[in-house]
């Protein structure tokens, strides 16, 4: 589930989206990350990133790419996107690409110089070369505490629903709204 927080009060959250809206119940035990604004400089050798490509550009193992966006995050345990599900202080399986659908590029940064990164991923025989340009942003997600879950901020949030139709979270992402919308939950 993805949208804007409407209302929050204690351990409940309400989620709009699309002009409908949904409840959201939270505890401790949920798993809480935050996506904020970032730059170049917040990437360095040994982050995790997850890369979605411009348009017209593919990711692929061993190859090159040109970012549209990157999300920044730190390892988990030393290691970046390994084995099963994601984390919430992870990016997501898939950076999607955009209309053009464009599978996204994760892995470890190896390299950082000028305009141009080297990321390896998982499985991936050598660095991809991922090309920056003026266009390209940058996020980082990072975890939070169950504070930082405010009215006007975006959400996603996943994890079982209840007999009384509210989703109990284990896991919620935070982003900053974008005059009081969420138009692109990308990452």
């Amino acid at each position: 589930m993805a949208g804007l927080i409407t209302s929050v009060t204690g351990n409940t959250l309400v989620v709009t989206q699309n002009n409908a809206s949904a409840t959201v119940g939270f505890s401790s035990a949920t798993k809480v990350s935050e996506v904020t604004p970032a730059a170049l400089t917040d990437v360095t050798v040994g982050s995790c990133v997850s890369v979605r490509p411009a348009r017209g550009t593919a990711a692929g193992q061993d190859s090159s790419v040109t970012a549209a966006s990157v999300l920044i995050s730190a390892p988990r345990d030393g290691q970046c996107f390994t084995g099963g599900r994601q984390s919430a202080g992870s990016p997501s399986a898939q950076a999607p690409g955009g209309p053009s659908g464009h599978q996204g590029l994760r892995g470890t940064v190896t390299s950082v110089g000028g305009n141009t990164l080297a990321v390896t991923t998982s499985g991936g025989t050598s660095p991809t070369t991922v090309d920056l340009s003026d266009s390209t942003t940058y996020a980082k997600r990072a975890p939070a505490s169950a504070q930082e879950i405010a009215q006007g901020k975006c959400v996603t949030a996943r994890g079982n629903t209840d007999g009384g139709g509210t989703l109990q979270a284990d896991m919620i992402s935070l982003r900053p709204a974008d005059n009081g919308s969420c138009p692109s939950m990308k990452h």
